[in-house]
């Protein structure tokens, strides 16, 4: 499906499931809610940019892509179930959640099936639910990146999505530079300064989102954002190990 509105950019919509459509429809949301930093449209930006290569697109190749990034110009069509990419070159690119919303689809899956507890793995992003084996809550460390025996912190919960997103598996260097494969979408450029984040949520596939998009905001105004929301912490690691941690956490 998202193949099909891909490659119907600027020509027409695309009628989709809906479950694809609340998927997209709630990606928008999170869309505003980070102020732009996440956005299933960046595809184009990631296509200019190879970390396997280690080469960097030109001025003209990155204005180019800023101009097929933007998920505000989607058009949706709540009673169809349609959406349109109004741009020829427009992409959508379901890397920035995908993961999270497969984690708890799985989930209810297996709730449906009568399994009442499980934790689900996705690539590194966990979903954990019910009683752990021995006791009523699952342990779950955060490793430090430069130090990979050094826990930086333990959660101690149940039903909890917690999502990692970082550079320090996916990046290149050139004189000293480090390039993340983390891209800002206003810029079409790779973030800098933050090594990981990693966020706990109630829902695996917010948590997803909110990973890869305050990794963007930044520390000031992510911890910010997550502070405002119930239910939901982060833990921030900067290029120079600097670990910063949102107030539940600290209060912990």
């Amino acid at each position: 499906e998202v193949s099909r509105i891909n490659q119907a950019a600027g020509i027409h919509s695309v009628l989709v499931s809906k479950e694809l459509y609340n998927l997209l429809r709630y990606s928008n949301e999170i869309h505003q809610l980070t102020q732009g930093s996440f956005d299933l449209t960046i595809k184009p930006a990631l296509n200019i940019w190879n970390w396997k290569s280690g080469v960097i697109p030109s001025n003209k190749e990155i204005t180019k892509a800023k101009k097929l990034v933007g998920f505000q110009n989607i058009i949706f069509n709540d009673s169809l179930f349609s959406v349109f990419l109004p741009k020829k070159g427009m992409l959508l690119d379901l890397g920035g959640i995908g993961k999270g919303y497969a984690s708890w689809r799985v989930a209810e899956l297996w709730k449906k099936n009568g399994i009442t507890t499980g934790a689900i793995n996705a690539g590194g992003d966990l979903f954990v639910f019910g009683k752990a084996c021995s006791k009523s809550v699952w342990d779950v460390s955060i490793k430090n990146p430069f130090k990979k025996n050094e826990i930086i912190y333990t959660v101690k919960q149940t039903n909890t999505a917690i999502a990692t997103s970082g550079d320090y598996e996916r990046f290149f260097e050139i004189d000293s530079v480090k390039y993340s494969h983390i891209l800002n979408p206003q810029t079409c450029k790779p973030i800098k300064g933050i090594t990981s984040v990693t966020v706990f949520a109630y829902n695996p596939t917010f948590a997803d989102a909110l990973a890869t998009s305050i990794s963007v905001m930044g520390v000031t105004v992510g911890l910010d954002l997550i502070n405002q929301i119930d239910g939901v912490e982060a833990i921030f690691i900067l290029e120079d190990g600097t670990v910063y941690l949102s107030d539940q956490l600290k209060s912990n």
